[in-house]
């Protein structure tokens, strides 16, 4: 990718170094796309990276390092908070399953239940 100048080769280095490392840590960061991964730290990174202070002990890079670490967990956790909701999610067994009217609905593709109770093998 071409960022335009914005970003010295370091900089790409580090953010993709780290993102390699939480990928291989955080399951719901394989999912993402490597390339959005990278423009979100790099954007993150711009957006910050005038606050350093080279009068801290830190280096830039340790300072970027963090930025795109606190980032990356930013963003798997996001993952898993939306995985969460999804799974809590009800369906309507009365909703259809498509933009049809004439749809069936997920109560008509489930296997009728009888009335009667289930059956205990001995």
């Amino acid at each position: 990718m071409n960022y335009g100048g914005l970003f010295e080769s370091w900089e790409i280095g580090i953010a993709k170094k780290i993102i390699n490392e939480y990928r291989e840590k955080y399951k719901s960061l394989k999912l993402e796309s490597f390339d959005d991964l990278l423009q979100e730290c790099l954007i993150c990174w711009l957006n910050l990276r005038d606050k350093y202070d080279p009068g801290r002990e830190a280096s830039k890079k340790t300072f970027m390092a963090g930025v795109i670490r606190k980032e990356l967990g930013k963003i798997a956790e996001k993952a898993r908070a939306d995985k969460r909701k999804t799974i809590y999610e009800s369906v309507s067994l009365d909703s259809p399953l498509n933009d049809d009217e004439d749809s069936s609905t997920l109560k008509d593709q489930l296997p009728a239940i009888k009335d009667t109770p289930p059956q205990i093998e001995s």
